[in-house]
């Protein structure tokens, strides 16, 4: 008796090898057409060396002038003719809730005042943490520097902000201990 032969697979396998090809195609041009949009937040050990973001090379370091205050975290500068938002490293002010129907959370207004007289229209410099220069909004992150003084942490040494806790940086355990004091000291928000 003659056993039979099983049918082979591998027919089966050309047929939906180049529709698994495709998918994959797909998938990749996907995937980059998103990363060229700034829509996907890939891991640092993925993104590649920092030191070639364009926000590096333009910002940090740089000198540039206070045009507007939005809050207690948020400006708006002037380098040149280009304007920019940039939010504070390290801090998180009470809420303005701007064009919202809810009034501004405890502290918000003194905390807007408070920048507003520390910085605007004054020359201060931005110092930009490699590999995440902005958030999800793009406003560009860095910490505000007026000589050596840095902005941010006196904005939480004084009360006005917490120190956000949520995205690690350099500073994160000064900020901490700044904020440890300011609640001690009963400052700000914290009265």
């Amino acid at each position: 008796m003659r056993r039979r032969r099983r049918p082979s697979r591998l027919p089966f396998a050309r047929r939906r090898l180049p529709l698994l090809l495709a998918v994959l195609l797909l998938g990749a041009g996907g995937l980059a057409a998103l990363d060229n949009a700034g829509a996907v937040r890939w891991p640092a050990s993925l993104r590649g060396p920092a030191d070639h973001s364009p926000d590096l090379e333009t910002f940090d370091a740089k000198t540039v002038r206070v045009e507007r205050v939005i809050d207690g975290d948020t400006v708006e500068i002037r380098l040149g003719d280009r304007m920019e938002k940039v939010r504070m490293i390290g801090i998180d002010s009470p809420e303005m809730n701007h064009g919202k129907s809810d009034p501004p959370e405890r502290g918000a207004v003194e905390a807007g005042e408070w920048l507003r007289q520390r910085a605007l229209h004054k020359t201060i410099t931005l110092r930009l943490q490699p590999g995440n220069t902005r958030d999800r909004y793009q406003r560009m992150l860095a910490y505000l520097y007026d000589g050596d003084a840095n902005i941010n942490l006196e904005s939480v040494r004084l009360g006005y902000s917490r120190a956000e806790t949520r995205y690690k940086h350099p500073m994160l355990k000064e900020f901490e201990q700044a904020e440890a004091q300011a609640r001690r000291d009963r400052r700000g928000i914290w009265k």
